[in-house]
């Protein structure tokens, strides 16, 4: 026997898309009395068809996003709240509810609609890199400097350390250490001395020539 049901949300629009459900002559919802079994099966479908976008976007699985320290692509979506979209899958959702309850026993503020504000996002940033910074100044035997609001940067880069914010390079000095974004234009001097200077938006533009310093490459 089916049920019918006007519709009330998109969701029902989505689960008819999916075959799930359908309407009837009369424009209802008709719901299948194996309605559940049959949502069960669209998420199975969902979760097998939509890790590329994790994969795409961090090295870090769902599970070590949901305690990460440091700003991952979990915080994002949290932030924009597109999570809760028709089609998510139940990994994912859960995924973010434990995302949730562990930022907040972190500290950190969850604004209306259960999104992440940006500050939050920021916030954890700063702190990924703090971390960071003090566990290689234990490996490099220097002191790490942070390179917030500085308007020049020079120094060897010598590595990168991939981290729940992304990837960062390490620009060392004789004495002292700094970590900056990665950007795949710095590859040209791995090794080798490279200079940064702030710009406008907020970036660094980085000269990749060497001594040839005529034009800064803007990233």
């Amino acid at each position: 026997m089916k049920n019918t049901q006007k519709p009330l949300s998109g969701r029902l629009e989505a689960l008819g898309r999916a075959t799930v459900v359908s309407k009837n002559k009369n424009s209802e919802w008709d719901i299948p009395d194996d309605y559940l079994d049959r949502v069960r099966d669209y998420h199975k479908r969902i979760a097998k068809t939509s890790p590329t976008p994790l994969s795409r976007n961090s090295t870090l699985t769902l599970n070590e996003m949901t305690t990460a320290r440091g700003a991952t692509w979990l915080d994002t979506q949290l932030k924009r709240g597109t999570l809760e979209a028709d089609g998510t899958s139940r990994e994912l959702l859960d995924a973010a509810a434990n995302r949730r309850a562990v930022l907040r026993q972190m500290g950190f503020a969850i604004g209306d609609k259960e999104r992440l504000l940006q500050q939050s996002i920021n916030e954890l940033k700063v702190m990924d890199i703090k971390e960071t910074g003090e566990l290689q100044s234990q490996t490099l035997g220097k002191d790490y400097v942070s390179s917030s609001g500085a308007s020049h940067i020079e120094g060897v880069f010598s590595k990168t350390i991939e981290r729940p914010s992304g990837t960062f390079a390490v620009i060392e000095r004789s004495r002292e250490f700094t970590l900056v974004p990665w950007r795949p234009i710095m590859e040209r001097r791995r090794g080798q001395s490279i200079i940064g200077r702030a710009s406008r938006g907020g970036g660094i533009s980085w000269d990749v020539r060497g001594r040839q310093r005529d034009r800064g490459l803007s990233l």
